[in-house]
């Protein structure tokens, strides 16, 4: 119970209310992914970005990039693609859409 997120959790009632609380809002792992690889400025930090979606051939690139032995990541506990939940009202999209806008920028996503 000492995370922000979780605090939110508990105290909310739904779904909508979860994403709002400022426990949640002030929650590390709640901020957009780009803060993490960016300074002050705006300046990315790292060289690389490995996408979730293409890990397998990412990570394969990297270790080409650094003359590394070829080394496979294996796949466990893989779960199905997911769509989007269709309970998810229009007000929580379009909040959410805009509390990540930064990221769906950054990484190109729709």
């Amino acid at each position: 119970m000492s995370w922000p997120a979780m605090q939110a959790f508990v105290a909310s009632a739904n779904f909508s209310e979860f994403v709002r609380h400022q426990k949640f809002l002030a929650d590390n792992g709640a901020q957009p992914q780009i803060t993490s690889l960016t300074d002050a400025s705006g300046g990315m930090i790292v060289d690389w970005i490995c996408r979730f979606e293409t890990l397998a051939a990412d990570f394969s690139e990297v270790t080409t990039h650094l003359g590394l032995q070829e080394a496979v990541l294996k796949k466990v506990n893989q779960s199905a693609p997911c769509e989007m939940r269709s309970d998810l009202s229009d007000d929580d999209l379009a909040y959410l859409l805009e509390l990540y806008a930064q990221d769906n920028k950054a990484f190109g996503y729709a």
